[in-house]
Parts: structure tokens; sequence; C-alpha cells
């Protein structure tokens, strides 16, 4: 099954949440590796949601689909990669932080409903 896409709307707002985090410890020195470009990739698939009525950290924390696990982060995340990290941001907490602060650019409004793409039509049948 292929992944969700947003509206275009909100996939912009989400890049443009995405390059205003681009700064450490989410970004640059401190995260070497690709922990934001996977943190992106999972808010842009549904991966990340609020637990607890939308609330976040104030409800039941946030909910990460990540490739092999769920995690809850409340607020931080159980993960090896953050358990061994001394910063502990790992690209479950990176997601979180970019779910919340592209929330806060959609203006905390409810999140657009992820649509299937449309598949392209099978030449055999056309």
């Amino acid at each position: 099954m292929p992944a969700p896409v947003l509206d275009d709307h909100a996939m912009v707002e989400l890049q443009i949440a995405a390059k205003e985090l681009e700064f450490p410890p989410y970004f640059g020195p401190h995260a070497p590796d690709d922990r934001l470009n996977n943190a992106l990739a999972l808010v842009q698939n549904g991966a990340v949601s609020a637990l607890g009525g939308g609330r976040g950290y104030q409800g039941r924390g946030y909910q990460v689909k990540g490739r092999t696990k769920s995690y809850v982060l409340n607020p931080t995340c159980t993960c090896d990669d953050a358990v061994k990290r001394k910063n502990a941001y790992c690209y479950h907490v990176v997601a979180v932080k970019l779910y919340q602060h592209w929330r806060l650019r959609m203006g905390d409004r409810p999140m657009p409903e992820l649509a299937e793409p449309s598949l392209p039509l099978d030449p055999a049948t056309t």
C-alpha cells in the first residue's frame, strides 16, 4: 500500500517547518546524520500523532511509529538510539519537535486528512 500524502498547503507548511529546524540539536554539528530528514519522512507519512485528545505532552504524549517499533514519547524516547545519545535527540524526538512546529505553522487547526495517492492506471486494462 502506498504511503499517505498530504495536501499541497500542508506539505508546503511541513517543508517550511523542517527548514526552520535546521539548527542544533536537530540538525548540524550535533546531528551529523539524517535525523531531521528521517523525522520529516515520519511526519509526512503520518507516523507521528498526539495522544490524549491531541494535547501532546499535556495529555499522554506522542506516538511515533518508527521503522520497526512504535514509541510513546512523554517527553523522552526509550529507543536504543535515544538511550545511547548523550543529548537524547533520536529521530523520534526530532519528529515530535517537527510535528509540534508544523502544528503551530498550521495554526493548530485540525490537521488535513491524509489521502491515498491515486494509483496509475494499469496499461493492460486501458
